[in-house]
Parts: structure tokens; sequence; C-alpha cells
């Protein structure tokens, strides 16, 4: 006799439409077994939702399943329930969810692939009361230390049977992490035999620390100590490029709440939003660099192409002095020759009619080398390129001006101004807009046998970059010109990472310029009074909600 079972397929499904979808069984299937069926033209893994009888009369006929991969749940109910908050959290379809969280060794021949059965797995049961709020610490302690208070962590939960889930950032950093760390393995990935044992053995509870990135919170834990999230103010943990688009730490939280363990958040300045969660603030030391922060008030010292003669002077020092390998960086948050095209008389900025985003402002020769004259303005998310016309559409007014800096025009400053006594190099998605890209550039950066400067946008701090001698923020202000409430805290914790970069010595410095000298943001960064700040910040967002 069929049974009729209802899936939920692993295939993006519109919201608008029905999540569930009927196919008939040889065999009653438990909730939570997993099974390829047709969908359409294709054949698709899904998950059983509910069975029941074949009616009678069905206004239709349903498709058989094309196979039964496993008759008990695939998943624990922990980590099937997070798939379920995952898809409410980020306005997407379950199925959408499924899909990133089925591994990737289930693309084998199934008679190739040998799933075990699950002594844990004979139940499936329902999960929908919100868990509790988990316990929440926070690592401050220089990185040295911080990867140490980690191996605690993680020996602690090892020798009573438990698991650990550490998230890096990036995976490079995950890399690093597993290398210092020792007991830990690297997060499942691909087809291999290695990969599908490490993820039974992951769903079967065995004492295990894993190390990976945001992904790795679909893995099947069920037996889960704590949740690590190394640098968690990191805003690589904010999805971006691929549906779901969820936030790392959002999801940490709600795993931990699961399984009722710690979510431990480790980074110089954690999220704020983290810093809210918890009843008091914890300690958070000021940074003890012995590299001093100049910071250089453009109102006295105007700048001139983008550069105040305080850091003109510093930049020629660096370049005389050092006749070996010596490196610097100087920091810009935007693309191109200048931020944007505005109009003096009524402050129009130009932006793109397909994305309303500000374009940047490249001279003409970038865009095509056979164009020598003019500028041209490129939209940086659609890549549409505009010819700048002769007069402001809102006010009719003719002078047109380009405001801010690029990373690109100070480049091109540096470089005539060091022909010889310094390699200046650009490191930006225009002039590296692949990963191996990127990777060559920061190599020739290391590696360059004299005076190096690094002229670059945030893509540099994603990297492994030599010990810094320079370190500088021509345009501090634009830092946190953007339309988002996290821009002074992404502002503050841009600061720390170079002064981190820049390691000790009395000789080492950190130059920032700024129109606005007596900010308080200015003076929490400069001083790395992150108590100070955290605090201004939290009053802030309650007052304004």
């Amino acid at each position: 006799m069929p049974h009729r079972i209802d899936i939920i397929p692993a295939a993006h499904i519109p919201r608008n439409r029905a999540g569930t979808f009927s196919y008939t069984s040889p065999h009653k299937l438990q909730r939570g077994s997993l099974v390829r069926v047709p969908f359409g033209p294709r054949t698709v893994f899904g998950i059983v939702s509910a069975t029941g009888a074949v009616p009678k009369n069905p206004p239709f006929a349903l498709k058989p399943v094309t196979e039964i991969v496993t008759s008990g749940p695939f998943f624990p109910a922990a980590t099937w329930q997070y798939l379920a908050w995952e898809a409410a959290a980020t306005l997407s379809s379950v199925g959408d969810v499924l899909d990133a969280a089925l591994p990737g060794f289930l693309a084998l021949k199934t008679r190739r692939l040998d799933i075990p059965t699950w002594k844990n797995g004979a139940k499936m049961p329902k999960r929908t009361a919100a868990p509790p709020a988990p316990d929440i610490q926070c690592f401050t302690q220089p990185e040295a230390e911080r990867v140490a208070a980690y191996r605690a962590v993680i020996n602690k939960a090892l020798a009573h049977g438990q698991q650990i889930l550490l998230l890096a950032a990036s995976a490079g950093r995950a890399r690093q992490l597993h290398k210092h760390i020792e007991q830990t393995q690297l997060a499942p990935k691909g087809r291999t035999k290695a990969a599908a044992g490490l993820w039974f053995n992951i769903r079967e509870g065995k004492p295990i620390a894993i190390i990976g990135t945001k992904h790795d919170l679909r893995l099947p834990f069920s037996n889960l100590a704590a949740v690590i999230v190394d640098d968690e103010g990191s805003d690589l943990y904010k999805e971006s490029r691929q549906h779901p688009y969820t936030d790392a730490r959002e999801g940490a939280r709600y795993l931990a709440a699961l399984h009722n363990a710690t979510y431990i958040a480790g980074g110089t300045l954690p999220s704020l939003e983290t810093l809210g969660h918890m009843k008091t603030l914890p300690a958070m030391p000021q940074t003890k660099a012995t590299a001093k922060t100049v910071v250089i008030d453009l109102k006295k010292n105007p700048p001139r192409d983008g550069l105040s003669q305080p850091l003109r002077d510093a930049l020629q020092q660096f370049a005389e002095q050092n006749k070996q390998t010596a490196h610097a960086l100087i920091y810009v948050n935007r693309l191109g020759d200048a931020l944007a095209l505005a109009c003096r008389d009524c402050s129009y900025v130009f932006t793109c009619e397909h994305c309303d985003a500000p374009m940047p402002v490249y001279a003409a020769s970038r865009i095509d080398a056979k164009d020598r004259e003019g500028l041209r303005l490129r939209c940086r998310h659609c890549g549409e390129i505009f010819i700048p016309p002769l007069v402001c559409p809102v006010c009719r007014g003719f002078d047109l001006m380009p405001r801010g800096m690029g990373a690109a025009a100070i480049a091109d400053y540096l470089a005539k101004q060091f022909p010889t006594l310094a390699h200046v190099i650009r490191l930006d998605s225009d002039a590296a807009p692949t990963p191996k890209a990127q990777r060559e550039i920061i190599n020739t950066f290391r590696t360059a046998k004299k005076p190096a400067i690094l002229v670059a946008t945030r893509m540099a701090l994603l990297h492994q970059l030599p010990e810094l001698q320079l370190a500088a923020i021509p345009a501090f202000d634009q830092l946190g010109a953007v339309p988002d409430f996290r821009a002074d805290e992404q502002t503050i914790r841009t600061v720390l990472t170079l002064r981190s970069r820049l390691g000790n010595g009395p000789k080492k410095s950190l130059f920032i310029q700024t129109w606005h000298k007596d900010r308080s943001l200015l003076q929490h960064a400069g001083a790395a009074d992150l108590r100070a700040f955290a605090e201004h910040e939290l009053n802030m967002r309650a007052t304004f909600g």
C-alpha cells in the first residue's frame, strides 16, 4: 500500500508558494527522513515533513519518490530548528536554507555513499518554543592571550566529551586558528570520504572541536558546549552576496541557546549588539601599544591632493630613511579618483539612475586607455558608466566639483612624489578584481626590495600584511560618511586594526587627518578607550531606539 509523504525540497521556492510537495512512497517514512524526488525537470533532495494516506480519488496523480536515502531523520532536531529559524530570520524559504545545509558528499552517487545508521536518530521531536537567551562571555584580551583562552575552553569541553564550534571571519583566519590550536579540526568540506566521516561524527555527538566560517553554523551538532566567534565585530559575518543573507552572530547566539551552550565573543571590540545583550559591560583594557597616534587638524594644515604637509613630511622621511624593506599603508575607503560629483551651488550629488547610489569619479583614461580627457562616473554596484553633464540637473548651475578622495588619485600622486625612493602599490577592487590578483599584490608589497607604500581600501585588512612602519588615514571623516548607524563602530574598529598592524616601536606612527579634531569618536579611537566608546554608543542607540 503506497503512503503519501510531504517533503520540503532542497531548492529555491518563492515565499508566496507552498513550501511542501506531496509524493508517494512504498514505505512509511519518519519525519526528517532524506529522500530524492523528481522536481520539475530535475531530481532534488528533500526532507520528509509529514506522512499520511493516499486519498482514494486524488485531484491529480502523485509522483513516486526516486530514492529513499535514509529511513530515519537525517538532521538532529536542534539543527532542523536552527534551519527553520534561519529561514524565518532571513525571509527565505526553508528549501533555500536546506539546500545550503546539505553536505557536499551527498552529490556522490548513492551507491557509493554509505550513510551509517544514526543511533540517536530514532525520533525527530517537534521543537517550536523559542529557547532562552544563552550565557554570553567576551574575550577582549590581546590576540595571543585570546587564542590561549580559546584553547582552554576547547580542552575543557573535549575533556567532558562535548563539542565546540569556533567561527572565524574568513577561511584564511580559520586555517590560521587551526594551525595554532591543537585538537581542532577544520569544518568538513567537499565530497571526500573524510568529510563525510567527520560530518557523521559531529551528528553522533562525538567530542570534536570544529573551526569553520559562517556557513558551518548548519553543521549537525548534537552535543555543543560553546560557540566561539573570533573577531566578533567583523562585518564579514553578515552575508551579503549569497542567499540566504544571514548574520552569523545572530545565528551563533540562537544556536548556542538551542544547545544551552555558552556564546563567546572574541575580539578587541565585540559587536555592540552583543554588548547590549550583557547585563554589565566586560573589561575592555586600553590597547598598550608604543606606536604613537598623530592627529592632524586639516583646518590648520590644509591638504593638497588629499595630503597635509605633516603627512607629506612623514612619508618623505619614511621613503628616505628606510633603505631596505619597509612597509607603509595609506587607508582610503573609496574607489576611483573622488568620492562623488557634486554641485557647489545646490549640493546635488550625482547618483546612478539604476541603483540610486552616489557614483565614484574616475579619470576617463582609467575607464578607457584611448580616452585621455575628462571624467567619468562609474557605479560600483552595477558597473554602469556615465559621462558627467555640463550643468546640474537640479539648479542648472555650472560649478560641478569632485568631492572626497579615492584610492586611485592618492596612489598616482605618491607615485609621482617618489618615483625612485619608494614602490607605490594600489589595492582595491578596481586594481585586483579577483582573489588571485589580491594575493599577487600583497605578495609584491611584502617582498619589495625598497620601501613600499600600499594605498588600499578595506580589502587590505582582510589579508595577512607584513608589519607596518607607518599607517595613515587621510580621510578620517569620510569613514563614517555612510547611512549606517554602525558607521562609528566600524570606524573605531578600523583604527584599532591599523594600530595592531603597526606593532610596537617608538618610531612607528598612525597618522589621522580630520576636519573635526574635537569629535568624541576620534578621542576614543586615539586613546583606544573602548569602554567609554561602548557606553556612549549604547546610550545613543537606546535613546534613538
